[in-house]
Parts: structure tokens; C-alpha cells; sequence
């Protein structure tokens, strides 16, 4: 199949678009610059800026008729309650996606999140009622139904991936992850954290790659889809178990940093939707 890629060059995209190559599928990258990436050989830029203006150009069209499009792109990320995310980021999404499907596309699949859920704590659901409270979390939200709405009025099957919470070699070096790589690989003897208690969802980006190629082409993929481990596990826990993995001799400060008043203390994915997607593929 033929696939749009949109935020192909950030972190997650960096490892999907190899996983998609695998399945055999043709990956033209929508980008505003080329990225010199081995990860991304095999591809097909094309120059397009998502902008939050109406462009008039059929994009189905412009882009050679995409059987599929991957819409990941968003910036200004790890700021979730910075206003752009309403004002260039949201509308940048809808008059892109929109174009694209009323000129004719078949099928999307859109990066979601979980901080849609907003505070509520346990397990989550994809059939549970959103309540974001982060502006980011706001913005999704709105772009979620907005998409399910012009789908459903033009024929054009949807898909929603509701990530949790990914890690990985790549990521910005604000998360978690990546500060205590570096911690490590700097040789530091104390690491500050929060009091690691709280109950996260964590998959690795490689995981996540492999679902995400796995599902996106199915028929069946459909709707609101949680892609998480569906186990939760505490942030110490998560911590103790990289240290043992890159061998971190490094005492935890816990309780340095306050969880942020955006996220529950305890929360993770019901993924019963997407191993029922996985079994079948």
C-alpha cells in the first residue's frame, strides 16, 4: 500500500517507518526539510508545510492518491499547556486531514494520547469519556471527534492510536529516559526524580513500531484504540529495571520533583482492542 506519513521524522516515525518498509508498503514522508536518517532510507519526501491556514490545493491529489495517510505530526512538545497546541497545531490537523478526505482519501490513522482521559485514575478504556485538561490533551480531543465526524460523513474509515507512555533511544532529552541515560553515561552518583510511587503504562518505541505496522493496513482497525502494555508498573520500578539493564551503579533522589498536577497518580491502558487486532494480523 501506498502511505502518507506525516511526523515521520520525530521519534516515533523514526521507527515505524522501517517497520512499514518491512510489510512491503510504499512511505512517502511529508516534511518541510529532508533529514539525512538511515532510518529513513527507502522513502519518499515530499516538501509540504502543515500549516493552520485553508490550503485550496487538492492534497489527495498533490500527494499521488495515498491509499492510507499516518498523520503523527505536532510540535512544541513537552509543553502541554502551551496555547499553540489550540491555535497552530489543531487547526494545522484539521485543514490537512480535511482536505485530504473530502478530496477522496480512503483511510486515516491519527497519533492520539492519553492525556485525553484528563485525571481519571485505574484502568482506562477506550469507551470511557474523555476530560482532558492540558491544553495538548484538549487539542486531540477536539481533533478526535472533529476527524470521526468528517470520516463518517465522507466515507473514509478511521482509526485513532491512543499512545501511553513510550521510551526509547531518541527521545527528547526533557524525558524521563533520556535523563537517566545520560546519567549513567555520565557516570553521575545520584539521579533526582519524583517519588516514583505512581502507576504508569510504559512500552518501548520498538514495541510500538511493530504494533502500529502490524494493525495500520487491517480493516477491521477501527476507532479509538488503546496501543499500551496494558500492565502498570511504578516509575521506580520502571527506573530500577533500566538501571539493571544498562548495569547503573546510581543512587535514586526521590522526591526531589512533584508529580505534575496534569496526570493521575495511577493510571494505565485496557489494551484488550489491540491484542485482539494483533492475534488477527
Amino acid at each position: 500500500m501506498k502511505i502518507l506519513f506525516t511526523g515521520a521524522t520525530g521519534f516515533l516515525g523514526r521507527y515505524i517507518v522501517p517497520e512499514l518498509l518491512k510489510k512491503g508498503h510504499d512511505i512517502i514522508i511529508v516534511s518541510s526539510k529532508t533529514k539525512n536518517d538511515a532510518q529513513l532510507n527507502g522513502v519518499k519526501f515530499l516538501n509540504y508545510e502543515i500549516k493552520p491556514i485553508k490550503d485550496n490545493t487538492n492534497l489527495f491529489e498533490y500527494f499521488d492518491y495515498p491509499d492510507i495517510v499516518l498523520h503523527f505530526a505536532w510540535w512544541g512538545l513537552p509543553n502541554y499547556n502551551s496555547i499553540h497546541h489550540l491555535t497552530e497545531c489543531l487547526p494545522a490537523s484539521l485543514y490537512f486531514l480535511n482536505n485530504l478526505i473530502e478530496n477522496g482519501l480512503s483511510k486515516v490513522v491519527i497519533a492520539g494520547t492519553c492525556f485525553e482521559y484528563g485525571l481519571k485514575e485505574g484502568e482506562l478504556l477506550e469507551s470511557d469519556d474523555t476530560n482532558p485538561v492540558t491544553l495538548y490533551g484538549m487539542s486531540k480531543d477536539v481533533l478526535s471527534k472533529s476527524i470521526e465526524k468528517i470520516t463518517e460523513k465522507n466515507n473514509c474509515e478511521f482509526a485513532w492510536l491512543r499512545f501511553f507512555y513510550v521510551y526509547g533511544e531518541g527521545q527528547l532529552s526533557s524525558s524521563l529516559y533520556t535523563q537517566l541515560k545520560t546519567a549513567v553515561v555520565e557516570g553521575e552518583k545520584t539521579f533526582k526524580m519524583s517519588k516514583g510511587s505512581q502507576l504508569r503504562d510504559y512500552l518501548s518505541v520498538e514495541t510500538l513500531a511493530q504494533y502500529v505496522a502490524k494493525i495500520v493496513g487491517k480493516q477491521n482497525c477501527r476507532g479509538i484504540i488503546n496501543v499500551c502494555s496494558g500492565k502498570p508498573i511504578s516509575v521506580e520500578s520502571k527506573v530500577q529495571s533500566l538501571l539493571q539493564e544498562w548495569e547503573g551503579d546510581i543512587k535514586l533522589e526521590k522526591g526531589y520533583y512533584q508529580i505534575p498536577d496534569y496526570e493521575p497518580i495511577n493510571f494505565w491502558g485496557n489494551n484488550q482492542k489491540l491484542k485482539n487486532l494483533l492475534v488477527n494480523e
